[in-house]
C-alpha cells in the first residue's frame, strides 16, 4: 500500500509529464499496428496478383532465336517444373510522353488473360476490360508517375534502329512481374493488329546482332519440390 500510495502521489505531482508518456507510447503502438497492417495488405495484395496474373517461380526472357524445341522439352519435362506458360513480346528502346523520356528497356506483348485494368479512380479494377484498338495501348501503373503521364496523354515508343511508333495510353493495368515504377524492364499491352505490324517491319530491319523478338517463359515449380524459389533457379 505504502508503493501505490507513492506511486499515486509522483503521478499527480508529475501528470503532464505522464499524460506525455502515454500519448507518445499510444503513438508508438498505433504506428507499429498500422505498419504491420499495412505489410500484411501488401504481401496478400502481391500474393493476389501473382495468382491472377499466372505467373511463374520463374521468369525467363529468352531470344526467340535461342528459343528451340530442344530448350522447350527439357524445361517441360523437368521433374521440377508443373508447367510452362510462354508469351511473345517485343523489345522496346525507350519511351517518351511530352517532355519526359525513360531510356529503360522493356516489353510490348498483346493483351492476354490475367491482366487487370484499374479503374478511373486507381482504387480497383473494371469487370470487363475493353478491347484495344489500334493505335492504343495499355501501361503499367507505375508508369504513370514516372512518365508522368495520364489516360488519353500520347506515347511514343522507340525500337531498333531509330524506329518509333505513337500510341496513346487507354488504361493502367496491374503488371505485378516487372510493373514497378522503379523497375526498367515493364510489360506494356497493344493490340494484335499493331503486335503483328511492329513485328513485321522489325523483322525487316533486325541484324544478327540486333534482335527485337523475345519469349517470356512464366515457369511453375511442381508442388511436389519442396525447393525454395531460389533453390528452384538454380536447379532449374
Amino acid at each position: 500500500m505504502e508503493i501505490f500510495t507513492l506511486v499515486k502521489a509522483n503521478i499527480r505531482k508529475k501528470k503532464s509529464s505522464f499524460i506525455s508518456i502515454v500519448i507518445l507510447m499510444t503513438i508508438v503502438v498505433a504506428s507499429i499496428v498500422t505498419i504491420l497492417g499495412v505489410k500484411k495488405n501488401y504481401q496478400a495484395g502481391m500474393e493476389r496478383a501473382y495468382e491472377t496474373s499466372d505467373v511463374g517461380e520463374i521468369v525467363a526472357l529468352v531470344k526467340k532465336r535461342k528459343m528451340t524445341d530442344e530448350l522447350k522439352k527439357k524445361v517441360e519435362e523437368s521433374s521440377l517444373v508443373e508447367r510452362v506458360v510462354y508469351y511473345d513480346a517485343i523489345l522496346y528502346e525507350g519511351l517518351t510522353v511530352g517532355e519526359t523520356r525513360d531510356p529503360n528497356v522493356g516489353f510490348l506483348l498483346e493483351m492476354h488473360e490475367g491482366i487487370e485494368l484499374y479503374n478511373e479512380n486507381f482504387d480497383g479494377f473494371v469487370e470487363e476490360i475493353p478491347k484495344l484498338q489500334q493505335g492504343e495501348v495499355y501501361l503499367p501503373l507505375g508508369s504513370r508517375g514516372k512518365l508522368s503521364c495520364d489516360i488519353g496523354d500520347t506515347i511514343k515508343i522507340a525500337f531498333i534502329k531509330g524506329m518509333e511508333k505513337e500510341f496513346e495510353i487507354k488504361g493502367f493495368v496491374q503488371e505485378p512481374v516487372t510493373g514497378a515504377a522503379m523497375i526498367g524492364f515493364k510489360q506494356m499491352f497493344i493490340s494484335k493488329e499493331d503486335y503483328d505490324a511492329i513485328s513485321k517491319e522489325c523483322h525487316g530491319i533486325q541484324t544478327e546482332d540486333i534482335s527485337f523478338d523475345m519469349t517470356i517463359m512464366n515457369i511453375h515449380q511442381s508442388p511436389d519440390s519442396e525447393l525454395s524459389p531460389a533453390q528452384f533457379q538454380r536447379e532449374l
